[in-house]
């Protein structure tokens, strides 16, 4: 009788420490919208900031082609890239307004998609949480999933999976600075294709953080990095930079366009 008096004991306490363990667990278990606030809280200013990039793109045949970019940020979600080529008078354009889009390259407007390739910039210019959300949400990330990766030594939420191992897309978010690590995407019908854009060096700019270096791997391959000079702000950032309306008046279309997924 004893014996079995003490089993209940026994039975009662580990009952009780593993609720106070996962109550424990829970209550340091963020959810998206917390995790993605703590982000955007630090991407905050009020006077437009426009940086400046060195850029390498990696060929397929391993060349390395060497131009200088711009990147014009108006809080909130304002963005415009721009590539400037050696030898070459056009430039290429990505223009972000409020989710509405144009690629320009030359003369030529050739989407009003996403470019896969400086998709990454527009992480940085969310004016709020329920925003970036909805942006995860877009690029196919499944905020309702959460855990926690290792990477370096380093401890991370990923925002979009529960188990690291399957082809989910993700946001890897630094667990300490709270600041976006690696966003991981996958594309095609099996999603045997995967690029992987990582963000490390940030740097504060009058409270808002910018990273110094941004890469971009195509398939485990490097394709494209971003170095920033410089980062300032700049009064002379007008609405009329981000007029999407204007600028489909202005260039000619190409209306073979190519949708992001």
């Amino acid at each position: 009788m004893k014996k079995l008096f003490l089993l209940m004991i026994s039975f009662t306490i580990l009952i009780a420490s593993g609720l106070a363990s996962s109550e424990l667990a829970f209550a340091y278990s963020p959810s998206a919208y917390a995790l993605v606030k703590k982000v955007v809280d630090q991407f905050k200013f009020e006077t437009p900031v426009i940086a400046k990039l060195d850029s390498n793109t990696y060929t397929a045949e391993g060349k390395k082609l060497i131009y200088k970019a711009s990147v014009a940020i108006k809080y909130p979600f304002a963005l415009k890239v721009t590539m400037h080529f050696p030898g070459k008078k056009e430039s290429s354009k990505y223009i972000v307004n409020h989710n509405d889009i144009v690629d320009i390259n030359g003369d030529i407007i050739t989407s009003f998609d996403r470019n896969n390739e400086l998709i990454f910039f527009e992480l940085f210019t969310f004016g709020d949480a329920d925003a970036m959300l909805e942006y995860l949400k877009m690029i196919n990330i499944d905020h309702s999933k959460i855990t926690l990766g290792m990477d370096a030594g380093k401890t991370y939420y990923v925002i979009g999976s529960d188990q690291l191992k399957l082809k989910t897309n993700q946001l890897w978010i630094d667990k300490e600075t709270n600041l976006p690590r690696y966003l991981v995407l996958y594309t095609g019908p099996v999603k045997e294709f995967s690029a992987k854009y990582e963000f490390s060096d940030y740097y504060l700019k009058e409270q808002f953080f910018f990273p110094w270096k941004i890469r971009y791997y195509s398939n485990d391959a490097l394709a494209l990095e971003f170095e920033t000079k410089n980062i300032e702000n700049s009064d002379k950032i007008t609405d009329e930079l981000f007029d999407t309306k204007k600028l489909r008046m202005k260039y000619k279309v190409n209306t073979t366009t190519q949708e992001f997924r």
